[in-house]
Formats: C-alpha cells, structure tokens, sequence
C-alpha cells in the first residue's frame, strides 16, 4: 500500500489549525488582536470537519484494502471496533487526565471520533435510502436533543 501525499498534507494542516485554535483560545484569553482572534476563530472552524473527513476516508481506503485482500466482514468489523473503542478511549482519557475528574463529561473530538468509527462500521452495510432517511431523521431532531 502506498501513502497518499495529500491525506499527509491535510492531517498536517488539521493538526497545525488545532494547535493555532488551541493556543489563541487558551493562552491569549481574548487579548489578541481583533484580526489576530477573528482569523483564529474562522481557522478554529476547520479542522474537527477536516478530521472527521479523513477519519472516515482513511476508513473507506482500509475498508476497500480488505476487501479485496479477502478479510472476512467479521474480521474487518472487529479490527474497525477496536480502533474506534482506542480512539473513544484515549479521548476519555485525554479527557480525565487535562481537565481532571470534573471535566470527564467535555468531551472533544477525539471520542466523538472513536464513537463515528464505531457507527459507520455498522453503517456501512446500509442502503442510500436508508443512509438518507438516517440523517433526515438526525436533522429534524437534532435541534430539540441540544
């Protein structure tokens, strides 16, 4: 298997705009320029989509990998688990560890990425329709759940 240049290339601008959102966020307290804290804001805004996106690409290139090396879905499903109950762990952890024990329920991005891996492996089975009917459903509900 080859790497991809670009899925490199964007998971390092993920992590730099994470960094960059984190800092100006957390060290500066709000006393950054106007311009300096208005550009951190809208970069702030990229990079939990971006990870998301290739969590779930990176995922769909395995998945095509396995299946043509002839893994079982059995096989697959329980390697996809495991690596999503890793990440949702580790978020947990990360989670206890930097905000103490009264923080535990902030969840960050980390476990809500471990909690996707985990959804769309069971998902990846369904129909379009079905798929479509899903998020039609989250959409309409989502804003009452809030």
């Amino acid at each position: 298997m080859r790497r991809l240049i670009s899925i490199d290339v964007l998971r390092g601008l993920s992590i730099l705009f994470m960094i960059q959102i984190h800092f100006v966020e957390n060290l500066s307290k709000g006393e950054a320029p106007w311009i300096v804290w208005t550009l951190s804001k809208f970069l702030g805004c990229l990079p939990a989509p971006m990870f998301s996106f290739l969590v779930g690409l990176s995922l769909y290139l395995w998945l095509q990998i396995k299946q043509a090396s002839g893994c079982s879905d059995v096989e697959i499903a329980k390697s996809v688990v495991r690596r999503g109950l890793f990440l949702f762990g580790a978020g947990l952890a990360f989670a206890f560890f930097i905000f103490l024990p009264q923080g535990f329920f902030s969840w960050d991005i980390l476990p809500f990425l471990g909690a996707a891996t985990v959804i769309l492996c069971f998902l990846r089975k369904w129909s379009l329709r079905n798929l479509l009917a899903l998020a039609l459903v989250i959409m309409i509900f989502s804003p009452y759940l809030q």
